[in-house]
């Protein structure tokens, strides 16, 4: 019991220590509200494209200051969590964020800004999507500028941007933004860029420390600033060189192909020198934007994100109910073992009772630590575990049993049984921490939380039933109040154990008179023999 009392207590402490609020395992957004962002990719991006994709969201998470956000890989797609009512910037952290730079050539106003060209469905039909990519590539893209200017008047903005990031950049292409449609030219060339999709001008050029989104005061708007690179691949130079190229015409910074600014350039940039992005709806948008563009372009492009909200009353009710299934499932624990098994039985409860103070701290532990969130899922998990734990002290009270019915008191029947039911409770529990890890290595989403929790409480199931029940059933054992009938609810196996010692003492008795009337009956047989000779 001293080891079980030096790791609680090295534990609590180390939870203690890590924590930074309330003392109390993070819950999920199903225990507690909030918003989760599911994110599918288009198209069958390689495992090491999603693996960053996963890295940069999640490093925009945090660069927005978002607590208790969780991002993870889930299979093919990408799962957001953000807990809490107000969630709003987690819709738009899996956007691309492809920053691109063209010069405009023409724009136009939409006749209906509310009007949008529908997006085909292509979820999950992967030959159905790349066939809307080219066909969107082939309606908005080419080299003939003359064509795409006629095309421009009577060409509808799309509802979804199939071309997000997948543009070809040394086309023209038709975009839009803020109720204008617009013909851009080809991106420009960073000089003594290397040939290929790095060589553009565009947000992967940016210094990322350089990043600001605030007020303009002189101005009076919103903005996100922000400088180009130097260096060999100088794009602060091929900047400076635009804006002295397109001096009082407009040039338009693209967002994963929607032009969210389009300025006219009123004077050259020197290298080096700070550029700005205005015309943003409010603070929240030019936030999420340098977040953004601080962390880098996703290098896949995803579907419509879908978006779970659970409000806050709902986790509520639903922590609730976990509570109360667990405070009941306690209740009948302990009456059954009152019943069953009396005091015993209670010393029983009172190991099931550190079992759940060892498992609390462990997930307040890993919540301060790793981040781990308690969902629904795992407080089922926990439930069940703690379910099993009940059900090893029921194995080894039924094994001291077998030991009182072959005669052994009930003092040494404790370790007998003991030794037998420690290696069902160790290879019952093995087989279920081997079930919880394939569970959890296999499977995907709120299925890996009970798996998780179902195999810890199984190991804190083990350890407990080592350094807890067996100890305290053991000292009980040594006291003679426990040994009494009343008190240790095994009277009905004590007196099989005194019936079969009575029996047995019979049976020998029995034995020894037949021996005796054996003996007897030998001995008288020869002195009559002698008797008759003398007559």
């Amino acid at each position: 019991m001293s080891i079980f009392g030096l790791v609680t207590i090295f534990l609590y402490l180390l939870a203690f220590m890590t924590s930074t609020g309330a003392f109390a395992p993070k819950l999920g957004i199903d225990l507690q509200g909030g918003t989760r962002v599911t994110l599918v990719p288009r198209g069958q991006p390689d495992e090491e494209s999603m693996q960053q994709a996963t890295d940069i969201i999640r490093e925009r998470v945090n660069g927005l200051g978002v607590s208790g956000a969780e991002v993870v890989l889930d299979g093919s797609n990408i799962v957001l969590t953000v807990p809490g009512e107000d969630a709003t910037a987690a819709r738009d952290l899996g956007e691309t964020s492809k920053l691109t730079i063209r010069p405009v050539v023409q724009v136009v106003p939409m006749a209906d800004p509310f009007n949008f060209e529908p997006t085909p469905d292509t979820a999950g039909d992967q030959e159905a999507a790349e066939k809307a990519i080219e066909d969107a590539r082939a309606e908005r893209q080419g080299d003939d500028q003359a064509a795409l200017q006629q095309k421009l008047n009577t060409w509808n903005c799309p509802e979804t941007d199939l071309l997000a990031g997948v543009d070809n950049p040394d086309q023209y292409l038709l975009a839009c933004g803020d109720g204008q449609k617009y013909l851009l030219a080809p991106q420009p060339r960073v000089d003594g860029a290397p040939e290929g999709p790095a060589g553009y001008l565009d947000g992967e050029k940016i210094q990322r420390d350089s990043v600001s989104a605030g007020f303009d005061q002189q101005r009076g708007q919103i903005q996100v600033a922000f400088r180009f690179n130097g260096g060999p691949v100088n794009a602060s130079m091929t900047w400076s060189q635009l804006t002295q190229e397109y001096l009082n015409q407009q040039v338009a910074i693209l967002m994963d192909n929607e032009v969210i600014s389009a300025p006219v350039i009123q004077g050259v940039t020197p290298p080096g020198s700070q550029t700005s992005i205005t015309g943003l709806d409010d603070m929240d948008t030019a936030q999420s934007l340098a977040s953004n563009l601080r962390f880098g372009a996703l290098p896949v492009s995803f579907e419509e994100p879908n978006v779970d909200n659970v409000p806050a009353s709902l986790g509520q009710a639903s922590l609730d109910a976990g509570l109360l299934a667990g405070a009941v499932g306690l209740l009948l624990i302990l009456g059954y073992s009152l019943l069953y098994y009396r005091v015993i039985g209670f010393l029983a409860f009172l190991s099931l009772i550190f079992a759940i103070v060892l498992t609390y701290g462990v997930l307040v532990l890993l919540g301060n630590w790793i981040g781990y969130t308690l969902d629904l899922a795992g407080v089922a998990g926990v439930i069940i575990g703690i379910g099993m734990t009940a059900d090893s002290f029921v194995v080894y009270f039924e094994r001291i049993k077998d030991e009182l019915r072959e005669g052994h008191r009930f003092r040494s029947a404790v370790p007998r049984g003991w030794k037998n039911a420690s290696r069902t409770i160790v290879t019952g529990n093995m087989v279920s921490v081997i079930g919880a890890v394939v569970l959890y290595v296999l499977a995907i989403g709120e299925v890996r939380g009970f798996a998780f929790t179902l195999g810890l409480t199984t190991i804190m199931d083990i350890l407990v039933a080592f350094t807890i029940m067996w100890p305290l059933v053991y000292l009980a054992s040594t006291k003679p109040v426990f040994s009494k009938n009343s008190m240790n609810g095994l009277g009905a196996m004590e007196d099989l154990r005194v019936k079969a010692v009575a029996e047995h003492r019979n049976e020998a008795a029995r034995r020894n008179a037949a021996a005796e009337d054996a003996a007897t009956t030998a001995g008288s047989t020869p002195s009559s023999q002698s008797k008759g000779d003398d007559a």
